[in-house]
């Protein structure tokens, strides 16, 4: 029985052996679960940090078109004077803390601003950075945005200018907030609005009234003596006015004159100074010098049988009409003159071209003008260069051939005439981001809700049912004021 057990009694080592590969296998599988969960811990963390660093700078991006907006010379978070070109160079840097603890860390922004590479734009860049722990004088995770914003010119908060001919309102028109020069009067009917119900944004009506007389004597500031027909601001139904407003005659003009007083909110009318402004320039005689003229036949702008797209060559002169429809894509790479009227229907499109930096001016001599319709729409560039759209015609007649660049100006009799002629009418779904239209000696009327950068005209009207908004138009004539984002980018 011995001799039997004994091959037994020389193995006892082996179950603490077995005990000791088990007990590393799993002391080794447990120091990989460890270094695993503890990456993706600081894996997380780091992403973690990485978006409060980007939010930072999205907050700064915010903080800095709320404060352009309240002073356009608003340098951003430095030390450079109001008047500065870049204020990203040579200056101190004034960061901003938005979060301090020790759980999250500090973090913080700073921007600063320079002129754009064109007129009425700036640059501005925004840095968020995010410090652990909060004493660290070196940033965790750095995020930097870029921001182009552009003026929509003319005065402080500009997105209206109207001629003699005035501002017309009616149906549920809403041109939400901002500031509005109307050299002659302001009607408003039905459930349209001006400015922001909640007082949320401040606005500011200017209406001058010189749109009364006829013949020979038109225009002249209307008096205001008798009531609707020669009141500088009538306002009818249920339509508002939710901002200041400044405009001379409005004390008397018996029950009218008062319950036009009663639909102006807050502050109403302020005090009866609104001089005529100066309308832009119309750049015609510019347009015409920076381009060599190519002349073509109308019938070639619309697409080629069988194709979706077609390319207008910037110094194109399209003599002739021009409808161009059925869904076609048009790229405009420069100016371009039509020599009579343009009609953009059913889903087609301008685009700007990608390798085009000032905005393109389409000139139309037409006494139709520009006619979009139909779920039509004009495109920036992913730079957000938008066009520029102008109208010609008046009943002084036409631009002459041999001098394209000198119009006859409308005067008297010939330019009440021209106001109330409509050479641009947008309606049935068009939009145009960013572009500004300008009828010079007519009118101009929009139809349906939209997006567009300005309206400029003798005569504005607004017969919609929906509100229009208004981004960073380019025709300006005086300093920058309001401003808008063209173009966002993270840089890194």
């Amino acid at each position: 029985m011995k001799r039997l057990l004994k091959p037994f009694q020389n193995q006892h080592g082996v179950i603490i052996i077995g005990a000791f590969m088990v007990t590393f296998f799993f002391l080794v599988t447990s120091l990989a679960v460890a270094e695993f969960a503890t990456s993706h811990y600081v894996s997380t963390k780091r992403t973690l940090v990485a978006a409060a660093a980007l939010n930072a700078a999205e907050a700064g991006a915010d903080a800095f078109m709320f404060q352009i907006n309240q002073n356009t010379s608003y340098q951003g978070t430095t030390s450079a004077p109001s008047s500065a070109s870049n204020s990203c160079s040579g200056y101190t840097i004034n960061p901003i803390t938005i979060l301090s603890d020790t759980t999250h860390g500090r973090i913080t922004y700073e921007s600063c601003v320079q002129d754009g590479t064109v007129s009425g734009e700036k640059i501005v860049m925004v840095t968020g950075k995010a410090y652990l722990p909060t004493t660290s004088t070196t940033p965790k995770v750095t995020r930097k945005i870029r921001l182009i914003i552009a003026g929509t010119g003319l005065t402080p908060g500009f997105k209206v200018a109207t001629g003699n001919g005035g501002l017309i309102m009616s149906n549920s028109a809403n041109i939400g907030s901002g500031e509005f020069y109307i050299n002659g009067r302001l009607l408003m009917s039905n459930n349209s609005v001006i400015g922001d119900a909640s007082g949320a944004r401040a606005s500011v009506v200017h209406v001058a009234g010189s749109g009364c007389g006829t013949g020979a004597s038109y225009p002249q500031i209307c008096s205001g003596a008798t009531g609707q027909t020669d009141l500088p601001i009538y306002v009818s139904n249920s339509a508002h006015i939710y901002a200041d407003v400044h405009s001379p005659n409005m004390t008397g003009g018996g029950f009218d004159g008062n319950a036009t007083r009663q639909k102006m909110t807050a502050a109403g009318l302020v005090d009866g100074d609104a001089p005529v402004i100066a309308m832009p320039d119309n750049n015609r005689a510019t347009v015409m010098a920076r381009n060599t003229w190519t002349n073509r036949s109308a019938s070639v702008a619309d697409c080629p049988s069988g194709q979706n797209t077609t390319t207008w060559a910037a110094g194109t002169h399209f003599t002739g009409n021009i409808n161009v429809d059925g869904s076609c894509a048009v790229t405009v790479a420069g100016d371009v003159w039509i020599s009579g009227n343009f009609q953009l229907s059913n889903s087609a499109s301008l685009q700007v071209g990608n390798g085009v930096t000032g905005p393109p001016n389409l000139l139309i001599d037409g006494a139709n003008g520009f006619r979009p319709s139909n779920s039509t729409s004009l495109i920036p560039n992913a730079a957000g260069t938008a066009f520029e759209v102008r109208t010609y015609w008046s009943a002084a007649g036409a631009c002459p051939s041999s001098t394209p660049s000198v119009c006859p100006v409308p005067t008297g009799a010939q330019l009440q005439t021209s106001t109330n002629t409509r050479t641009i009418e947008f309606s049935n779904s068009f939009t145009a981001p960013g572009s500004s239209f300008y009828a010079v000696w007519s009118g101009l009327r929009v139809n349906n809700g939209t997006n567009v950068g300005q309206l400029l005209a003798q005569k504005v009207e607004l017969a919609n049912s929906g509100t229009l908004t208004f981004g960073g138009g380019t025709i300006t004539a005086g300093n920058d004021g309001d401003w808008d984002v063209k173009f966002y980018e993270q840089v890194y």
